[in-house]
């Protein structure tokens, strides 16, 4: 066998298209069939990108188109790599091209990873967490999992109300899922049940809707709709206004941290206990976006408020 013909191998062709989608067709000596599987492949995540934005990331519909778009990928990601495969054992040996060589592949690599940072794309900065526990219930209950956006709070400072996920501050590695209640310098205080900020008692009114999971109590807590300033408004559920964390002493949030509760009020680890405190901004994980897997299917999709 000459220097310029060469035997095309199977798995090559399939490892580099599954690492540039189209470049196994290069190496197959069809540079015109992975341009245009390239092509396809760059605009996929240009629409996945879109789609996950923090803006578009917000209704269910972006979510679910999200959804199909990526099943669709991934089935088009196998055929890429099917035809890559079969493509270097039908052909055998190539006569091979000036573009048949190492550090073209390696500049094509490279040049599809520029395009893809220089458009801001850098996966869809989502995580997946799983809820064990209930004190984010009504909004998030055990077993649900969730999507988070993790590079949600890189551009941006968190608002008031987002359900945030963060790392505590005690080394320990523990990663929790609660309400943002307060901002810096803000004064948070409970009386009798009723959160206050600022001095201002938080609005709630009783709510007929209730998917909360009752993991300790017999009996079922009342669920409320609280409505925090600026109109941002959630469930919240009280098993009672009477407990010890149903009247605290104030809290004024420090420079550069925030004040996290759970939404089920009495049974929630935040926060208003020293083990949680204040957490820094650098402790912030992202902000939960979706509900993407719950035991009850009318949850599913579910944009987090």
């Amino acid at each position: 066998m000459s220097d310029t013909v060469k035997r095309r191998r199977p798995f090559g062709a399939a490892a580099l298209s599954l690492v540039t989608p189209g470049l196994g067709q290069l190496y197959n000596g069809m540079p015109r069939r992975g341009v245009i599987i390239y092509a396809i492949n760059f605009t996929v995540f240009l629409l996945l990108n879109a789609l996950t934005s923090s803006v578009a990331i917000q209704s269910s519909i972006a979510f679910f188109l999200a959804v199909i778009l990526l099943v669709l990928w991934l089935g088009f990601l196998l055929l890429v790599l099917s035809d890559a495969w079969r493509g270097a054992r039908r052909i055998g040996e190539l006569e091979l091209r000036r573009y048949n060589k190492w550090y073209v592949y390696l500049a094509a690599i490279a040049a599809a990873a520029g395009l893809n940072y220089a458009v801001g794309f850098t996966a869809i900065h989502t995580r997946s967490f799983h809820l064990p526990a209930a004190s984010m219930s009504p909004t998030l209950n055990p077993g649900d999992r969730v999507f988070v956006s993790s590079n949600a709070y890189r551009a941006r400072t968190p608002e008031r109300g987002e359900v945030v996920v963060f790392e505590l501050t005690d080394n320990s590695g523990a990663i929790f899922i609660k309400r943002l209640i307060g901002l810096p310098s803000d004064r948070i205080e409970v009386r009798g049940g009723l959160l206050h900020i600022n001095d201002v008692p938080v609005t709630r009114e009783v709510s007929a809707q209730s998917t909360l999971y009752v993991a300790t109590d017999a009996e079922p807590p009342m669920v409320y709709l609280e409505t925090f300033p600026g109109g941002r408004r959630h469930l919240i559920a009280e098993f009672t206004d009477t407990r010890i964390s149903d009247n605290t002493h104030e809290y004024v949030v420090p420079p550069g941290h925030y004040f996290m509760m759970g939404d089920n009020r009495d049974n929630s680890t935040d926060s208003r206990f020293p083990r949680v405190g204040f957490i820094p901004h650098e402790n912030l994980r992202g902000k939960v976006m979706y509900i993407f897997w719950s035991r009850e299917l009318s949850r599913f999709g579910t944009v987090v408020e």
